[in-house]
This record gives structure tokens, C-alpha cells and sequence, in this order.
């Protein structure tokens, strides 16, 4: 809640976890394809800082969506 792109923050951030965690790339890379099919990716994000208004871990989600976007939305 909170996003006025409505990405699903939660979902990629789960997906970006996967990735530095376990190392895993083929399962969350599919997540958060199938996640973001709305065009809703983490790379449409304006940088509003709106939902670091909501979060409740107070989490910089603007550059975090940044870095997971690096990950997941190569070309």
C-alpha cells in the first residue's frame, strides 16, 4: 500500500531475497515475471517515497527497488 505506481513491493523484494540468500536466479527471476506482468516492475518506480511511509521496517524502498530492478530487469 502506498505505491501510486502500485508495484508490489513485498513480492520483488521476496523475489530479490531468493536471489541473495539461496543464489537462486531461474525461480525468482519467473516470480517476479509473473509478479510485475501488470507493468508494475520495479523500474517504474518515481522515486516518491511514499511507501516508505507505510513500511513498517522504515526501509530506503526507492533505492532497494533500484538495486532489485538491476537484478531482475536486464535486458
Amino acid at each position: 500500500d502506498g505505491c501510486p505506481k502500485n508495484i508490489n513491493i513485498p513480492d520483488i523484494f521476496s523475489a530479490y531475497n531468493t536471489v541473495l540468500t539461496y543464489g537462486e536466479h531461474d525461480r525468482p527471476h519467473m516470480f517476479y515475471r509473473k509478479t510485475t506482468a501488470n507493468d508494475n516492475s520495479a523500474n517504474v518506480c518515481i522515486k516518491c517515497g511514499k511507501c516508505e511511509g507505510v513500511c513498517p521496517q522504515h526501509l530506503e524502498i526507492p533505492g532497494l527497488l533500484e538495486t532489485a530492478s538491476a537484478v531482475f530487469d536486464k535486458a
